[in-house]
């Protein structure tokens, strides 16, 4: 499932910020257990309207 961008808008931007730092935390830790770090995981999920489990499975596969 691909994740759908709003083109052109603010919502866009933040999206596809979201969407770097999600790849970015798991190209450093594929599992990673600090709080912080879940949490903008959990925010990055969030802003993409998909759940973390959905984004992290997504990424590793991707990472793979």
């Amino acid at each position: 499932m691909a994740v759908q961008l709003a083109a052109g808008s603010a919502a866009a931007r933040a999206q596809a910020l979201a969407a770097m730092v999600l790849a970015e935390i798991v190209a450093v830790d594929p599992y990673p257990r600090d709080e912080i770090v879940q949490g903008r995981l959990i925010a990055g999920a969030g802003e993409l309207g998909i759940p973390v489990e959905q984004a992290m499975f997504l990424l590793r596969r991707r990472s793979a």
